[in-house]
């Protein structure tokens, strides 16, 4: 697992961003699948998720206001998949076609529970926000796939996976991640993009004392020294662009 691209990954969907210039950063790759070499579609969800419509509201706020008028709906659905895509792909000017094609939030019990709907999966390469911002706790997540598979170059990678796990001495790992805050959440997102960029962009360097400095809650400053990390072995022997 790539934790840093993880973590990217997930910034990104927040920005609302559907460009190659960040994500391409933390994956190359990723370029492959964009029509014109700068932008990706179907991948690019925060696009989908956090665009304001006609009315001032992105998708994300109005499920979660009818969350709030509502806790016990079962319309909070979440939508992925544009009708185009499939034009666009039988056209074959889109390589990029969204995988996640609708997710379903349910609030029972003080609980809120994500049913997502994907159309395709690769089992060997790729809430807590919602149920944060709602003030509820997490739940359970369901994950319904029309098609989960293994490309034939990770099969070695997948049996190594496979027998580890089998092994009778194994031990799985444990790791206690940071606690997500529970206030401020755009703003400290707004601050941590800027700093992320500070640093892809190679124009500016951190220590854990300058990433306290910052006042951000220490889930984020875990966040930013992990994308510290990954700038010094990206920019190695480049000189820091900016004071």
């Amino acid at each position: 697992m790539n934790v840093v691209y993880n973590l990217a990954e997930a910034l990104w969907y927040l920005s609302g961003r559907c460009d190659l210039s960040m994500i391409g950063y933390y994956a190359p790759g990723m370029g492959t699948y964009s029509a014109d070499g700068h932008m990706l579609t179907g991948t690019a969800y925060g696009r989908a998720l956090f665009t304001r419509g006609q009315d001032g509201h992105t998708q994300w706020d109005r499920v979660l206001d009818l969350l709030r008028r509502d806790p016990d709906s079962k319309r909070a659905v979440l939508g992925f998949f544009r009708p185009n895509e499939l034009v666009e792909l039988v056209e074959q000017v889109n390589p990029d076609v969204s995988c996640t094609i609708a997710a379903q939030f349910m609030l029972r019990e003080n609980r809120l529970h994500l049913t997502s709907y994907v159309r395709g999966n690769d089992a060997y390469t790729g809430m807590e926000f919602a149920a944060t911002l709602l003030g509820v706790q997490v739940g359970h997540y369901t994950h319904h796939v029309g098609s989960m598979h293994v490309n034939e170059p990770h099969y070695k990678s997948v049996r190594r996976v496979l027998n580890e796990v089998n092994q009778e001495d194994y031990r799985r790992p444990t790791f206690t991640p940071p606690v997500m805050p529970t206030s401020s959440w755009w703003h400290e997102v707004r601050a941590v993009l800027k700093q992320e960029e500070a640093l892809r962009t190679n124009a500016v360097q951190h220590t854990s004392a300058s990433v306290k400095a910052t006042g951000l809650p220490s889930y984020w400053q875990q966040i930013l020294l992990v994308f510290e990390a990954y700038r010094q072995i990206k920019h190695t022997d480049q000189p820091i662009t900016s004071n």
